[in-house]
């Protein structure tokens, strides 16, 4: 079905601003004005949202507004940690890591929606909820630069040399060819904390059409 937003929120912890900026300023320059081989879709045409003197910087590192979606009763702990890299988690299970323990994004809501407490979600199956709440999808811009498209699942710790991310392309991509990685939807991993600043919190249901 459709999204329908109950709440939404902007998110802005402290330190995220300054370190997101400066791996984003390092991937900018070591991208040296090429372009990026592969882009995420369902991209705004504009970014109102981004300072215009930071347009290029987006643009030439290939930052894009991406989807992660979580079980409910994580949020809090993400607002106060950030996202963290599965080797530095200590007792919790990962699901769909199908190209290594980097940090997951979509490029498609439909794609993050099975990781969190929607009812007979693909991943969570609903669980992780709270009473009265609906599911909840945080938005981050992730620095994406030249990403490596990934022939197929496979076990990466960090992009091969001369990429900064890993692209699980799916069927859905116009690259595909139908092949794409395996996967049915575009998956991009990276393997830094700081490629990736959370942006927004959306609190929502699905609504059948």
């Amino acid at each position: 079905g459709s999204m329908k937003i109950l709440n939404l929120w902007k998110v802005d912890r402290f330190g995220d601003d300054e370190k997101f900026s400066k791996e984003q300023n390092k991937i900018y320059n070591e991208m040296n004005g090429k372009q990026a081989t592969e882009r995420p879709l369902f991209q705004p045409d504009k970014r109102h949202d981004v300072n215009p003197k930071r347009q290029e910087v987006f643009e030439v590192s290939n930052t894009a507004l991406l989807f992660h979606g979580l079980c409910t009763v994580n949020v809090k702990g993400i607002l106060e940690k950030s996202l963290l890299l599965p080797k530095q988690l200590v007792g919790v299970s990962i699901n769909g890591a199908m190209f290594g323990p980097g940090l997951y994004w979509a490029d498609d809501w439909k794609k993050s929606s099975g990781y969190t407490s929607l009812r007979g979600s693909i991943w969570s199956g609903g669980g992780g909820g709270v009473s009265s709440r609906g599911a909840f999808m945080f938005a981050a811009d992730v620095t994406l630069g030249q990403p490596y498209v990934a022939p197929g699942p496979k076990g990466f710790t960090s992009p091969p040399k001369g990429s900064h991310c890993v692209f699980g392309m799916g069927y859905n991509h116009p690259s595909s060819n139908n092949r794409g990685s395996g996967v049915q939807n575009n998956e991009w991993i990276v393997f830094q904390n700081a490629q990736s600043r959370l942006k927004y919190l959306a609190e929502f249901e699905t609504v059948r059409r």
